[in-house]
């Protein structure tokens, strides 16, 4: 690969994490207004509280009884050993 820049082939290519979504409380939550809680959300919570116990009682037994997951966002960036540039492949 060669730099835009100074015309170099001394150039390193690497991997960077531009961001991460992290766990099940975060991914996916979506907003709602006041009436909309009123009327419809308030069974949801009732539903939680007889749920939850019964996912610690009968989950899997590997160690983790929750569910989780993260989300990493990466780019690849290419930057010149001779002259500092860096740029986006």
């Amino acid at each position: 690969m060669i730099c835009p820049n100074c015309n170099s082939e001394n150039v390193l290519v690497q991997r960077e994490q531009t961001g991460s979504i992290g766990g099940a409380h975060t991914y996916g939550r979506k907003h709602h207004g006041i009436i909309y809680w009123l009327f419809f959300c308030w069974w949801i919570w009732i539903f939680k509280l007889v749920l939850i116990p019964i996912r610690i009682l009968f989950g899997k037994r590997n160690g983790i009884n929750t569910i989780t997951g993260q989300k990493t966002f990466n780019r690849t960036v290419a930057v010149c050993q001779n002259c500092g540039h860096s740029w986006k492949v």
